[in-house]
Order: structure tokens, then C-alpha cells, then sequence
């Protein structure tokens, strides 16, 4: 899988260069690129040192590679029409801080979860920011909701996000409960990684849907 995903920005970042007209965007590309392959170099050396820290920064930069790749998807595709040029610049900017700092603080959720994964340590950062983004997509939601209801452009991807917070705060509790109490000997071994598995995958989810709330408003 790691090889197709460095095969596929390979390809990606060459028909970038060859066909996209923003500079910019091409660079990006490379970008990608220059990310899968230290993510390729990382890789092996966790498999060849199997170093806690290899482990942690290898999972963080797989999360910062995802979003790119997601915001590259973002700038090549067609964009829905929105009426955020018509509203207040003061609203417009409280709105835009509001979604870049619930991305933000999704990806710190994803880094203390990696530290929690592969070292055992820092529940407590865990659980705080986990609270955290829960205020934070709560209020977003509010604020959407209260000032921009028309904004299809805006509503679906909180929606989608509103969602995907309820399996997260479910896949959560069921990963620690098999994982960090008694029920730990009643599930299997496959069951445990499949929770963490999936927990980290609704993760991702988050941080790519926040990720275009974020963009959009911009």
C-alpha cells in the first residue's frame, strides 16, 4: 500500500507539472512528493529501529501528507458557488479562525492519540483535547447553523463532521475499554486493533472535513 500511494504521487505530481497553470499548485505537488518519500524513508527505519519516536512522527507526517493530498483535491476540483463574499468581513474572518483553529486542534488531537498509541503515555492530553474538539465543533456547528444555514457549501461538511464526532466519541470509549480495562480479556486481539484502526480512521475523517470547511471559507 505504501508503495501505491508513493507510485500514485509520483504520477500526480507529474501531471501537475505538466498540466496545471498555478505555479503554486505545482509546488504543492512536489511537496507531496518530497512528504511520501521521507514518509517511505521513516517507514523502514520503524520497521528496521522499532523506536516509539520513529513511530510518532512517521504517524503525524502520514496525517499532515493526508491533508495535503486532500487539499490538493481541493484546489483542482470544481468549487459549489457561495455567498460568503457578501457577508460581513468581521463575520467571514470569526467564521475562517474558527475552522483553521478546529483543524488545528484536530491535528493535536491525532498527535497525542499516535503518542498514546505507541508509547501508552499522555491519556490525560488525549482526553483534553478530545474535550476540546468537542467545544470547538459544537460552537462551529452553532455558528454555521445560526449564520449561515443557506451556505450548502458550508452545511453539509459540519453535518458530515457532526456525524462523524458521534462515532469518534463511540469508537474511542470502545477502544479504551478493550484496550485499558477488563474487557480487555474478553475481546479478541483482532477486535482491539480494529477499534484503535478505526478510531484513527474516523480521525482522519475529521481532520480532512475541517480541513475544506476551512478552505471553503477562504
Amino acid at each position: 500500500l505504501g508503495a501505491s500511494v508513493g507510485l500514485l504521487t509520483i504520477v500526480l505530481t507529474l501531471w501537475l507539472w505538466l498540466q496545471e497553470p498555478r505555479l503554486w499548485l505545482r509546488w504543492l505537488g512536489s511537496i507531496a512528493l518530497a512528504a511520501v518519500m521521507l514518509q517511505g524513508v521513516l517507514g523502514g527505519l520503524r520497521v528496521v529501529l522499532l523506536a516509539h519516536t520513529l513511530a510518532i512522527v512517521h504517524a503525524c507526517l502520514a496525517q499532515a501528507f493526508f491533508a495535503l493530498l486532500i487539499s490538493i483535491a481541493f484546489f483542482t476540483s470544481p468549487q459549489p458557488p457561495g455567498n460568503l463574499a457578501e457577508r460581513p468581513v468581521e463575520d467571514v474572518n470569526r467564521l475562517r479562525r474558527l475552522c483553521v483553529l478546529t483543524t488545528s486542534l484536530i491535528y493535536l488531537q491525532v498527535v497525542f492519540g499516535a503518542i498514546l498509541r505507541h508509547t501508552g503515555a499522555r491519556l490525560d492530553a488525549h482526553l483534553a483535547f478530545a474535550a476540546l474538539v468537542v467545544i470547538l465543533v459544537t460552537v462551529l456547528t452553532m455558528h454555521i447553523w445560526r449564520y449561515h444555514f443557506e451556505e450548502s457549501a458550508l452545511v453539509r461538511p459540519i453535518m458530515l463532521l457532526s456525524a462523524l464526532l458521534l462515532a469518534q466519541l463511540s469508537l474511542g470509549l470502545g477502544a479504551y475499554l478493550v484496550k485499558d480495562t477488563a474487557m480487555a480479556a474478553m475481546v479478541t486481539p483482532f477486535a482491539r486493533v480494529s477499534l484503535t484502526t478505526m478510531h484513527l480512521a474516523v480521525g482522519s475523517l475529521m481532520l480532512a472535513t475541517t480541513l475544506v470547511l476551512a478552505l471553503r471559507t477562504y
